[in-house]
């Protein structure tokens, strides 16, 4: 794309360099670019020879999880132990480790991204995130500066133009802010209730709204949003979360909403109904006893990303599945 340039690949070199004496994330990166990136788990054997690595350099590694070791979690929770909590790494590392997650297959484009030299600092952004919130909430700047927790990204904004944007998640006597600031002004502030225990309120959310892939699309990109800070904070007080990893795959997947320049839900509903009966050969009319669900999404490399849900087909000869459409 456009936006990411000679420049960005200078600033992600730049980074990599800046890293490279950083035993853990070396020591990491050299292991899985040798592993097959289209295999998505460690072996046994794999997951023990590189926790025996990093303990001969005298890395303190977390145990090996139970049942399959994911690529991905496992290489979030050494990284983790060496640099602390995920939502306190610089916007540097958080892109670093979502690169490396790419050249090793693990996904399919990078979330973080790094702003080139055009950008405002990450000061400028916060100001103008404190002003907003004191413009619409009453806080006074000088109480958040020194008593909010902040967590700072830079990624596609999550609603149209879905261009890159400084996004920060502002912690303050429990009440959790999301604000964008996009081009050099604030471009979503939003308020989020906290819960004091994450895991019960995602668990009521769905029970409330079913399953998380049959919300609406408004319904996931403010949940989305609202998760960063919010594990920071259940992670901070040592809160036992039991879907962390879904939690975390919803706060990283880049929710967001279709803007002008996406086809309506209507047309990539047809686009995905005739693309699949021309690949399983289905009868005419077989979504018609089918459930159908949204998802709207950006990546890098995809950009915008309609994902059509064909769910709970009445019928056993039409199996459930997804179809995603460059939007």
């Amino acid at each position: 794309m456009r936006w990411i340039g000679m420049l960005i690949l200078f600033l992600c070199l730049f980074a990599a360099s800046a890293c490279a004496e950083d035993t853990p994330y070396s020591i990491l990166a050299d292991t899985l670019l040798k592993l097959d990136p289209s295999v998505e788990v460690f072996t046994q054997e794999e997951a023990d020879a590189l926790r025996n690595e990093l303990s001969e350099a005298g890395i303190d590694v977390p145990e090996l999880p139970e049942g399959t070791i994911y690529k991905y979690d496992f290489s979030l929770d050494l990284l983790e132990a060496a640099w602390g909590n995920f939502y306190d790494w610089s916007i540097e590392k958080k892109h670093l480790f979502d690169q490396l997650m790419v050249d090793t297959g693990q996904l399919d484009a990078c979330f973080n991204l790094l702003p080139d030299e055009h950008e405002i600092s990450q000061a400028d952004a916060r100001a103008l995130a404190f002003t907003e919130i004191q413009n619409r909430y009453g806080i006074e700047p000088q109480a958040l500066a020194a008593q909010a927790d902040i967590d700072y990204s830079y990624a596609l904004s999550s609603a149209p133009p879905c261009e890159p944007a400084w996004r920060l998640g502002i912690a303050f006597e429990q009440r959790v802010f999301f604000v964008e600031v996009l081009d050099g002004e604030v471009h979503t502030c939003s308020e989020f209730v906290v819960s004091g225990d994450l895991e019960e309120e995602y668990i009521a959310l769905c029970d409330e709204k079913g399953a998380f892939f049959t919300w609406t699309l408004e319904d996931k990109m403010a949940f989305a949003d609202s998760l960063p800070e919010k594990l920071a904070q259940a992670q901070a007080s040592g809160a036992h979360i039991p879907s962390h990893i879904v939690l975390n795959a919803i706060a990283n997947y880049g929710f967001c909403l279709p803007g002008e320049s996406a086809i309506p839900q209507d047309e990539a509903l047809n686009i995905a109904i005739e693309a699949t009966t021309s690949a399983f050969s289905l009868e005419n009319g077989w979504e018609q006893t089918a459930e159908i669900y949204y998802s709207f999404f950006r990546n890098e490399t995809q950009g915008t990303v309609w994902r059509v849900i064909f769910w709970k087909a009445k019928q056993d000869n039409y199996p459930s599945g997804l179809v995603d459409l460059n939007a």
